[in-house]
């Protein structure tokens, strides 16, 4: 999906009396040829999930499946995240660890985190109710526009840092940042997506590893692992999250992944080995303080990044104060992400 769609002005479903459309957003994964086989049986348009109508497809996950919704009476839109049913019958526990976390995710509110409004079961489905917001994906920009100037990418990882911070208050690790989780508002803020989810992902697959001892199933996304998630997911703290953010970071300022592979595997071993190479090397007019604390974000170990996202949000002020983008980003923004509408 291009970013530029995500904007467009073609019209969406709407329910009756509310002539509001919805922008086509709020993906894990592209649907792609599986669009309308979202969960068999059990979710279709038009549905209606407890005070919520099914209005759209949005997009699916590993371990999830995702729509547009809007609430029946107060007509507001929502992002409707149903879970997996064979995720939580071939994981014991996981529902009851996933409410145990959601308690912690509704407390959160914050402007770089988007919010939790609802968990429910009912009967096979558990889904999860969540704001709903209007944009893209930094993993869309990147995708349509390539590398991304200096001063939005610092505005947009800066304001992940201060999610992910506030989710490390309340104990939550998130294991799996990646662009394709920072969700971008129509005026270019930034929002952390699927903290509750990071932890299904991540028992599902220890569930597959398990399952066939032969085959080793790491969490995360392969192209920004951190090293010791590799190798012990259990063992991963926020510095792990740290370093997923410092190669999004990296993605976004080159346009290029910092390990690249023929498979995961080999990708995984290029982290846990080599250095990349310098930001600089792609884009020269970077500063070499901001170099240095992307490749800082990036250190093998762990106890070599920032000890805390404060110490991470000193460094970046440092850099951003003499390359910041335009507050608020609004106009600007829209002047890069959207295309000529001629």
């Amino acid at each position: 999906m291009k970013f530029s769609s995500l904007f467009s002005s073609r019209r969406l479903p709407v329910l009756p009396g509310n002539n509001e459309t919805l922008p086509n957003h709020q993906t894990d994964e592209r649907l792609g040829p599986n669009r309308g086989t979202s969960v068999p049986g059990l979710i279709k348009i038009g549905d209606i999930l407890g005070k919520y109508e099914i209005v759209g497809e949005i997009g699916r996950g590993s371990t999830s499946f995702v729509y547009r919704g809007r609430h029946r009476k107060l007509l507001f839109p929502v992002a409707v995240k149903v879970i997996e049913p064979s995720a939580l019958v071939n994981t014991p526990g996981l529902l009851d660890q996933l409410k145990t976390e959601a308690i912690l995710l509704a407390q959160m509110n914050h402007p770089n985190v988007v919010r939790l409004w609802d968990l429910e079961d009912e009967g096979p489905i558990c889904y999860l109710v969540l704001e709903y917001v209007p944009g893209g994906t930094l993993e869309d920009l990147i995708r349509q526009k390539g590398a991304i100037p200096i001063p939005y990418a610092f505005s947009i990882i800066r304001q992940a840092a201060e999610g992910l911070a506030e989710a490390h208050k309340y104990g939550i690790v998130h294991r799996d940042v990646k662009p394709g989780n920072l969700l971008l508002g129509l005026d270019g803020h930034a929002k952390v997506g699927d903290l509750g989810l990071a932890m299904i992902n991540s028992e599902e697959k220890k569930r597959q590893g398990k399952a066939n001892e032969q085959k080793y199933v790491p969490t995360g996304t392969a192209a920004y692992l951190a090293p010791e998630q590799a190798i012990d997911p259990n063992s991963a703290d926020f510095r792990a999250d740290i370093y997923a953010l410092g190669a999004t970071f990296y993605h976004a300022l080159t346009g290029n992944l910092p390990f690249q592979g023929r498979s995961s595997m080999e990708v995984i071993m290029k982290h846990l080995r080599l250095t990349p190479t310098s930001p600089r090397e792609y884009v020269p007019e970077l500063s070499i303080p901001g170099a240095e604390v992307i490749l800082r974000m990036m250190a093998k170990d762990p106890q070599n990044r920032f000890a805390s996202y404060d110490e991470l949000r000193i460094a970046l002020a440092d850099v951003i104060g003499e390359q910041r983008a335009p507050h608020p980003l609004t106009e600007t923004f829209f002047d890069f992400a959207l295309p000529s509408m001629e």
